[in-house]
């Protein structure tokens, strides 16, 4: 009769370390768990400085967590991943094709040489962006290049500004936007263009232009605009011009 008293021992402590290998499981994946909630709370709300040093740390731990192993193995099989990761990929924006022509501008620092120091300059990189310019009856990519220069004796590094783009970070250039008709809803305005420019007369006065922006051509805009001026106007045939008289 003792057999059954045995296999019933054996069977009590099968339970027992079943039970304790699931507790230990389960601490393992708590633990891990804790760790991940401490990384992304840091990176969402804790300071920049300190974040970054306790990230590093934090990284380190997972990196030998063998539960943090099997997470990542799992997550990179998920099909919720894989959308994820084709959904990054497919929204970083696509080059212009190939076959396109390109002209390349090359924008270079003003100075020749080193503001800090007096040092010469020696080619360090650059920097370049393309924008969709429109040629009549075709298209041509604009190459905007910006090379970096860097001191031969100190650290200082020149580098010409970015040209301005007419759409804040967008890929049109000024002559493809003014072609565009906007499928019938562009408005056509008016730019007014007065020209000061006595020096053949012998005059001191430095020459200058003023631009005035309408929406029409009326008469109107040229008497506001002249309402002050005293003196001499040469203009064209435009019949606006007539009430100046």
């Amino acid at each position: 009769m003792p057999r059954p008293e045995t296999s019933s021992t054996n069977n009590a402590s099968c339970e027992v370390e079943a039970l304790r290998q699931q507790v230990e499981a389960l601490t393992l994946e708590n633990e891990h768990l804790k760790l991940l909630v401490a990384k992304y709370r840091r990176m969402h709300f804790g300071q920049k400085a300190e974040s970054q040093e306790q990230l590093g740390q934090l990284d380190l731990a997972l990196a030998y967590d063998p539960l943090a192993i099997q997470v990542a193995e799992s997550v990179k099989r998920s099909p919720v991943a894989n959308d994820v990761a084709v959904e990054k990929r497919s929204s970083k924006r696509k080059p212009f094709p190939e076959t396109l022509p390109r002209e390349t501008v090359k924008y270079m620092p003003q100075a020749t040489c080193c503001p800090d120091c007096g040092g010469l300059f020696k080619p360090l990189g650059e920097d370049v962006s393309e924008m969709l310019e429109y040629v009549p009856a075709s298209f041509k990519v604009v190459r905007h290049v910006r090379p970096k220069l860097a001191c031969v004796q100190c650290d200082h590094i020149a580098q010409a500004d970015a040209p301005p783009r007419p759409i804040p970070r967008g890929m049109a250039g000024p002559v493809l936007l003014a072609h565009m008709p906007g499928k019938g809803r562009t408005k056509t305005a008016r730019l007014w263009t007065y020209v000061r420019d006595d020096r053949p007369a012998g005059s001191d006065d430095p020459p200058a232009v003023w631009f005035a922006y309408s929406e029409d051509r009326k008469g109107r805009h040229p008497r506001e605009h002249l309402k002050s001026f005293q003196g001499v106007l040469q203009a064209d045939a435009y019949a606006g011009f007539d009430a100046l008289v």
